[in-house]
């Protein structure tokens, strides 16, 4: 075995002098040592293995944003940095990072929204600032 190995190193690894750079033409070669290794270079395909985007992008964000939507009060406007209104006990921390039509948005600030006439009813709103994760 060391034989062999040896002579397909010498016939196949040439070294270039000036350079001092190793060049191998292997090709596809099969070793038999006690576990077969097949030297080919297979890859997994994305069926095969999942979705790793998705997988990726769960490991970022803290939660979906569809989880506080029910709970916003008003309209609101999607874009790289936009702002909502929401009760406070459901608003989001700063720092936080949501996904939102498979983007990243961060919670830049948290403020009370509530007037006196709301306060003393018993409310809480809270303006929640997001901005795209990143920029």
């Amino acid at each position: 075995m060391r034989w062999h190995l040896k002579n397909l190193i010498k016939n196949k690894l040439q070294l270039t002098v000036g350079r001092l750079a190793f060049v191998a033409d292997f090709g596809t070669q099969n070793f038999n040592f006690k576990t077969n290794f097949n030297m080919e270079n297979n890859t997994l395909t994305n069926h095969e293995n999942g979705n790793d985007a998705n997988r990726l992008l769960a490991s970022v964000f803290d939660y979906d944003f569809k989880e506080i939507e029910q709970h916003i009060i008003g309209g609101y406007s999607v874009s790289d940095w936009f702002s909502f209104t929401i009760y406070s006990d459901k608003a989001p921390s700063k720092g936080k990072k949501l996904l939102l039509n498979n983007k990243i948005y961060e919670v830049e600030s948290v403020i009370d929204d509530t007037d006196d006439d709301e306060f003393e009813q018993g409310l809480s709103y809270s303006k929640v600032w997001l901005s795209l994760y990143g920029c």
